[in-house]
């Protein structure tokens, strides 16, 4: 079994987290994943040494929680990520 950013490194995110500077991709689990997790979240930041521009690290399997409003977030890097804060991805 490949490691996490061997398997995602390809492919197109869902949605993104921006934070200005840098941001997080949202990627739907593949086939392994998808009974351990609800999303894989990956950090990129803007990279000149790297041949595409950018470089993508930290991947990382997250479940979705809930607060008791009923508002979906993942939790990471000891703070909450709202769903409904990510833009889908549209490229």
């Amino acid at each position: 079994m490949k490691p996490l950013y061997k398997r995602y490194e390809d492919d197109k995110p869902v949605g993104v987290y921006s934070m200005g500077y840098c941001g997080y991709l949202f990627f739907t689990p593949k086939d392994d994943d998808r009974y351990t997790c609800d999303c894989v979240i990956c950090y990129e930041y803007p990279n000149s040494n790297d041949p595409k521009g950018y470089t993508r690290a930290e991947y990382r399997r997250h479940k979705v929680h809930y607060t008791t409003s009923g508002r979906a977030y993942v939790w990471r890097n000891h703070w909450r990520i709202y769903i409904s804060d990510v833009m889908r991805a549209c490229f």
